[in-house]
């Protein structure tokens, strides 16, 4: 039998982690993704702190892959927030260089980190991140208007095993929201993202019976855009 004085100590902590979720996002960003043209190098988003208590953030940028050498820096880097107020992270390409035939894409990294209260040893304090996509559209290539047409997919059947192999022929990182088969999500489809002038290839849990394919892509200001269904041979 638990002890009345342990369940008095795990319903605090519960009590605790659960105000301490309703703290997270108290850094809000403005977009869900920031374009940045190739003619001005530079691009910017609103943190807005929607609580009434201060916060201190951290901000950069990563790679796809996490990398943390990028041609990008954020100002400022670090600053506090009040609360009930926003201001500009203002993103620059500095160095390097990236394809000038094609898109490149980078995380935006806002690190939410709450005044700490060293009185109360038990309130359990957390950094939240929040992380959405930079786009670095090079001169030249244009917009990636009708994207779709550009996108060939195709079902590869090996006996009780099927791929699905997705080819983009353009310029611009296609961002999926949701891919579904036969009516059905796939777990790879969400967020997914096809690299310009690229074929990449992901297992299938299972076989498809229609081949019905649906696909959903979030556009430059993070509306969902349902593509046309399309039949996989």
């Amino acid at each position: 039998m638990i002890a009345k004085k342990n369940i008095l100590k795990i319903c605090a902590l519960a009590a605790t982690t659960l105000f301490s979720m309703q703290s997270i996002a108290a850094i809000q960003l403005s977009n869900t993704r920031v374009v940045i043209e190739g003619s001005k190098n530079s691009g910017s988003v609103v943190a807005k702190n929607i609580s009434s208590e201060p916060f201190v953030i951290q901000n950069w940028v990563e790679g796809p892959n996490e990398e943390m050498e990028t041609p990008f820096f954020v100002t400022p880097p670090l600053s506090r927030l009040e609360g009930n107020t926003d201001f500009s992270l203002n993103i620059r390409k500095i160095d390097g260089d990236l394809p000038s035939d094609r898109e490149s894409y980078f995380w935006l990294n806002v690190m939410e980190i709450p005044k700490s209260e060293k009185e109360d040893s038990n309130n359990l304090t957390l950094a939240i991140r929040t992380r959405i996509k930079i786009f670095y559209r090079p001169t030249g290539i244009g917009s990636p208007t009708e994207v779709e047409k550009t996108l060939d997919w195709a079902l590869i059947r090996n006996g009780s095993t099927c791929q699905l192999t997705v080819s983009n022929g353009s310029a611009f990182n296609v961002n999926f929201s949701d891919i579904l088969i036969d009516s059905k999500s796939t777990e790879f489809g969400k967020g997914y993202i096809s690299a310009p002038f690229s074929q990449q290839t992901v297992d299938l849990k299972s076989c498809p019976t229609t081949g019905q394919l649906q696909a959903n892509i979030v556009n430059d200001y993070g509306a969902f855009i349902q593509l046309p269904i399309v039949q996989l041979k």
